[in-house]
């Protein structure tokens, strides 16, 4: 295992986990951290290339690969399957949509009763970023921002003033 931390709100791993690790039901690991418990911390499993971006261009491309993966699932059926786990809060299960499941590039997120978040995965090698979604609306904020001022300058340079 690898990680790197390039960044306040962005981790990126290489994991090769082989499944014969001891953990519970022998099926999963689970991958913490210990940071913050939030639930705006996204785990994404890109491709090995993606990882080897330029720090600025994996940041660019993150949005479109978090969309892509969750927000616009290829098969729209939302049945909900209920899964145990015993790190889950209050009840011990969480529900994962079907179309998230069977996806190469998703991982189940476990949250825990402690202060941090974590992530079950697969027996096999992944390649993930884990970054802080809502820092994506200060980058919004820094492209908005000069908007008004360029407006006004635009305003002034071109408004002619009509004679009196």
């Amino acid at each position: 295992m690898s990680s790197t931390h390039p960044a306040e709100f962005l981790y990126t791993t290489d994991i090769s986990w082989d499944g014969d690790a001891s953990t519970d039901d022998g099926s999963s690991q689970v991958i913490s951290l210990y940071q913050t418990k939030s639930p705006y911390w996204k785990a994404l499993v890109v491709s090995e290339d993606d990882l080897k971006l330029p720090l600025w261009l994996l940041i660019a491309k993150l949005p479109y690969m978090y969309l892509k993966q969750h927000v616009i699932p290829a098969n729209l059926s939302s049945s909900r399957t209920r899964v145990a786990d015993p790190e889950y809060p209050l009840g011990g299960s969480i529900y994962i949509d079907s179309h998230f499941r069977g996806n190469d590039n998703t991982i189940e997120s476990g949250m825990t009763d402690d202060w941090y978040n974590s992530w079950s995965l697969s027996p096999g090698p992944h390649h993930l970023v884990i970054f802080y979604f809502p820092q994506y609306l200060e980058f919004l904020g820094f492209v908005i921002l000069p908007l008004p001022l360029l407006g006004s300058l635009i305003y002034i340079l071109f408004h002619k003033k009509s004679p009196v």
